[in-house]
């Protein structure tokens, strides 16, 4: 890659970071933990307690297909500002003409 300029996934795990880190300065504990684990699908902040909770209720899929899901939306997203940007960027080389 070019000296300064990120790839998309190193951007877009730049952006899940902070968001994260974003959960955590707002929530603390166990509400932080399920916050995360259900937007990102990232289980692991929670406490064994509330593991065996979410299992024993029947609703872990809801954190696997929320990270999931997430997951895809990002990558659509990224996927869609990159062909946004690249016809900025033709649009903006065309009118120089």
């Amino acid at each position: 890659t070019v000296k300064g300029v990120r790839t998309l996934p190193a951007l877009m795990m730049s952006v899940s970071d902070w968001c994260k880190n974003n959960v955590d300065s707002e929530l603390s504990g166990d509400n932080a933990g399920i916050v995360k684990a259900m937007l990102f699908g990232d289980k692991s902040d929670l406490s064994p307690r509330l593991s065996a909770l979410i299992r024993r209720s029947g609703i872990a899929h809801l954190t696997a297909v929320s990270g999931m899901h997430l997951s895809l939306l990002v990558h659509i997203t990224a996927v869609i500002i990159k062909i946004l940007c690249v016809s900025l960027i033709n649009g903006i080389e065309m009118e120089n003409f």
